[in-house]
């Protein structure tokens, strides 16, 4: 513990305050100067729609096979690479008051993985930096997702009415400004992943122009999407520290475990989802060292149908062109994990859990983010 208190009248210790935040906005600056050249992203898929057409044809034909994909590969300009990685190293932590410093290092560090990750991206070289950088699935998560998939029977949550993608939209819409005075647009595209994302940064919301809603998907989106994930960014936004606004190095574990149990909490969760979450686990482990076809098989075995078992086994393939050999993106595990988590932490400390929705930061960083949220209030 540092012998400094931030209430103090000594005026050594509070110029000591003022020149922490200082070197504090100084990263922050250098941060998103560095950030915003390399434009660090996931590599596209090329030909995702007729491989997987391709799969499951020769699948429902009997046939082996493993998809080959093609993606765009990203390019880093190597002295931007290089201005990362020496600002990673000129980060000290001495007099680091509020741990920011270390919160910024891990956040570059992690950074760093992730860009020897997609420069190695299509080849199995890929999955080492994306273990360190994003972990893998425990053999006992894996053994708890495995029990979970295996006693699953399926569940409907009840409704009242069917409702549009435009409805749907403009409800989100008006529970933000209700909840928060802020505005977002709204953007329809059939070609999501999920029914509906938020990104909070951008003000942004964008839902999916095919799927089917109904008032209760409604309610399960204003629990996940606005109650959490824009939640914690507009709260992070009112304390002004930008690494809480964009996400601590691994938050992504505690925003959706945290998004899951508040779907829980206020009686919205489908079981169905929980059902994915747990697929994605034994997908990611399983992909660590078996092939695309034997995870989809695996999936099937469990009740997932040809659709959702050749998503969830993409998900966890999509680091690899040939899906035969071993590998895996294991980043999907962290939904059923960070639930767990967070319901274990509520459990022990119910008093706090309001805490985690101040910023954008993994259940871990708590710990040494309370001296600054006691500072803050």
């Amino acid at each position: 513990m540092f012998a400094f208190w931030p209430f103090s009248n000594n005026k050594k210790q509070n110029h000591q305050l003022t020149e922490y935040w200082q070197a504090i906005e100084k990263i922050e600056k250098r941060y998103l100067e560095l950030t915003g050249k390399l434009l660090v992203s996931q590599p596209k898929c090329l030909n995702l729609n007729s491989e997987k057409k391709k799969f499951l044809e020769k699948y429902k034909a009997g046939e082996v096979y493993n998809p080959q994909l093609l993606f765009k590969k990203k390019q880093f300009d190597g002295r931007s690479v290089l201005a990362l990685q020496r600002f990673y190293e000129s980060i000290t932590l001495k007099d680091d008051f509020f741990y920011f410093k270390q919160l910024y290092k891990e956040k570059i560090k992690n950074l760093l993985l992730m860009i020897d990750a997609y420069r190695q991206w299509g080849e199995p070289a890929s999955t080492k930096f994306i273990i360190k950088a994003k972990g893998r699935p425990s053999w006992f998560l894996f053994w708890q997702a495995k029990r979970f998939c295996a006693n699953y029977h399926g569940h409907r949550l009840k409704y009242k009415r069917k409702m549009t993608p435009q409805e749907v939209g403009m409800a989100l819409l008006k529970y933000v400004k209700e909840i928060s005075g802020e505005t977002l647009s709204v953007v329809y595209s059939r070609y999501l992943a999920s029914k509906a994302i938020i990104y909070p940064k951008k003000h942004l919301l964008k839902i999916n122009s095919k799927a089917s809603f109904n008032d209760a998907e409604l309610e399960r989106l204003k629990v996940h999407e606005i109650g959490v994930h824009f939640t914690r960014y507009h709260n992070a936004k009112k304390l002004g520290r930008l690494i809480l606004e964009i996400g601590a190095a691994n938050y992504l574990e505690t925003e959706e475990g945290l998004a899951v149990y508040n779907e829980e909490k206020q009686g919205v969760l489908k079981s169905s989802q929980m059902f994915v979450y747990a697929g994605r686990v034994v997908a990611a482990y399983y992909a660590l060292r078996c092939s695309f076809y034997k995870v989809f098989k695996i999936l099937r075995g469990y009740g997932f149908s040809q659709k959702e078992a050749f998503e969830i086994t993409f998900r966890a393939k999509r680091n690899l062109a040939d899906t035969s050999l071993a590998g895996a993106y294991t980043k999907d595990f962290v939904y059923f994990s960070g639930y767990q988590k967070v319901k274990k932490y509520a459990k022990q400390h119910r008093a706090k859990v309001n805490d985690l929705f101040f910023g954008k930061f993994a259940l871990a960083d708590l710990p040494k983010l309370e001296k600054y949220l006691k500072y803050k209030e």
